[in-house]
């Protein structure tokens, strides 16, 4: 289901510095890896494409709390992306971000929507039917609130 519009996901992400951010944008870059550590990824003229969207919900001088869409899945896309635009996620060392506030990156999985298997009954069990494919099974929604460490960056 990563490869299809089966699987979406909704990410909450508090960046550094909530002025200059539009209310809506999309970020459209290229993503490899970094020649100093292995881990990191940057921005490049030669990696994959990579495209993130994102809606700003909340802003002050210090931060923003943004909503973000993802529309290709690389390493780090989202950490790449913001830093790469001076908005660093808050405590994500490792691109920009400082811990003194929160001592891990402010990124938040929100929402998740996946299918399903569709199970029948059969006289001696249960049948499942699998791999789910477009048109099978139902599809589930599990959302997960701002979590309180991510909330007080914004006061």
């Amino acid at each position: 289901q990563l490869h299809t519009d089966d699987l979406s996901k909704t990410y909450l992400a508090v960046v550094r510095g909530g002025a200059g951010l539009a209310e809506h944008g999309w970020l459209v870059l290229k993503i490899g890896r970094s020649q100093d550590f292995y881990m990191k990824r940057q921005v490049t003229l030669t990696g994959k494409t990579s495209v993130t969207e994102y809606e700003t919900l909340a802003a002050n001088p210090a931060a923003a709390l943004v909503q973000v869409q993802l529309h290709t899945g690389r390493t780090h896309q989202i950490r790449v992306h913001f830093a790469s635009i001076g908005h660093p996620l808050a405590g994500d060392d490792l691109y920009g971000g400082r811990r003194d506030r929160i001592g891990r990156q402010a990124l938040h999985c929100a929402k998740q929507t996946f299918r399903v298997p569709e199970y029948t009954e059969v006289p001696d069990g249960i049948c499942i039917r699998t791999p789910v494919s477009a048109g099978t099974g139902r599809t589930v929604t599990v959302e997960s609130p701002l979590p309180q460490d991510m909330a007080d960056l914004l006061s």
